[in-house]
């Protein structure tokens, strides 16, 4: 005899309803957030670091088919005045969290008990606002870090004019128009695995200072949120 399927266990449910509200939803992504917000806050207490890891994990990595219409909890205005009101208390809560370096599983559970315990935040909707604000943030999701190469003031200025050509050739290779991005990444790469580490580092220091000042910033700075 056959044995019936058996049922997801709780948590895997409460994952599913999360990957279900992100894959349907049409709308404001804060009112999709505190639909996310409320799935969390609802389940025991146990578990709601766990899910809250799941959702950053998959919310710039699922795509709606706009079939269901967010449920508006929170209007634009609100949004606006929540930002206004809450946005810089978020950003220097949230780095000094992600400072601490934690591993992944405190880190979560430390910033969901920022979320829910913080008296500065009383009402659900402002809790969920600050949800929404900490996953459209670039450094989400988290994750512990090891630790990177250092070097002088001396040594790096001394690298960078040593390694300016290869440089010249990587913002030449960023400016260049490919057809296809892959062909562009394997020409970067190129150049960066013809250098020893040291100088890969250099030059990929190079390459962040570039992308940076090129302006490709976080949701928060384009308002497509």
């Amino acid at each position: 005899m056959r044995k019936p399927p058996s049922k997801p266990n709780r948590i895997e449910q409460k994952k599913r309803e999360i990957e279900t509200a992100l894959s349907v939803a049409r709308g404001d992504k804060v009112n999709i957030v505190f639909a996310i917000y409320q799935i969390v806050n609802s389940s025991p207490q146990n578990d709601q670091p766990t899910l809250l890891r799941h959702a950053a994990e998959l919310f710039d990595v699922v795509e709606s088919n706009d079939q269901v219409d967010a449920v508006v909890a929170i209007t634009a205005d609100e949004k606006n005045q929540m930002q206004r009101k809450f946005g810089g208390t978020i950003d220097a809560m949230l780095h000094s969290l992600i400072g601490a370096n934690l591993d992944e599983p405190k880190f979560y559970e430390s910033l969901w008990h920022m979320i829910v315990c913080n008296p500065f935040f009383k009402t659900d909707k402002e809790k969920a606002f600050v949800l929404y604000y900490v996953l459209i943030d670039a450094k989400i999701p988290y994750f512990k870090i090891g630790m990177g190469l250092k070097m002088s003031n001396e040594d790096f200025a001394q690298r960078q004019r040593k390694l300016s050509l290869p440089a010249a050739k990587i913002r030449f290779l960023l400016a260049r128009k490919f057809e296809q991005r892959t062909e562009q990444a394997d020409l970067i790469l190129k150049e960066f695995e013809r250098n020893n580490e040291s100088d890969r580092a250099v030059l990929l220091a190079f390459l962040i200072q570039t992308l940076t000042l090129a302006g490709r910033s976080n949701e928060r700075g384009t308002g497509s949120a």
